[in-house]
């Protein structure tokens, strides 16, 4: 059981059981950090960006809001992304409590190198073309395999809280399932 820490959730996968558990990192003392270097400025400056730390969205990580929530809205967000979707490329997501933890279908990381093809050729490729060139828009979530799983001979993305991301699935997500098979 390999245990991944990504930016913002922490994945324990259960193999045995056929699942992988997501829960969200709650960086405590990062956001004490920013609330601390936020009050040390001078006194004109402080109410400014106390309002600059709560405008932006709850997922961007520089930010008090998303130290602390953007884990559980990620979790939250892609429970309800699938549950309302069902789009075939998304690695289903059985259950969630509120986003503080997830229950995903257990899937298979994919190798960097496959059959002796590299990613890039193999997946990558073949995801720029599908999306003519928008993947490119969200790296984090396509550019790498650590995202996306094997379930069976077919290719599903098991990190998909994002906005940007659920914006390219609903765009495309059904053409990756059917176009990318192993």
């Amino acid at each position: 059981m390999l245990i991944s820490v990504g930016t913002g959730r922490i994945v324990v996968p259960i193999k045995p059981l056929g699942v992988a558990l997501k829960f969200p990192r709650i960086k405590f003392f990062l956001a004490c950090h920013m609330v601390f270097y936020t009050l040390v400025r001078p006194p004109s400056q402080i109410l400014r960006a106390i309002s600059a730390q709560f405008r932006f969205k709850s997922t961007q990580r520089a930010t008090i809001k998303g130290a602390l929530f953007g884990g559980l809205v990620e979790n939250w967000g892609e429970y309800r992304f699938y549950t309302k979707t069902k789009n075939q490329f998304l690695q289903p997501t059985y259950f969630s409590f509120l986003g503080l933890v997830n229950i995903q279908k257990f899937g298979y990381p994919i190798p960097t190198e496959y059959d002796g093809v590299v990613w890039r050729e193999k997946i990558w490729s073949r995801l720029v073309r599908i999306t003519d060139r928008e993947v490119l828009k969200d790296p984090h979530h396509f550019e790498g395999p650590d995202n996306l799983c094997r379930d069976g001979c077919r290719v599903r993305i098991c990190d998909y809280g994002s906005q940007q991301t659920q914006t390219l699935i609903t765009k495309f997500g059904e053409r990756m399932y059917k176009e990318i098979v192993l």
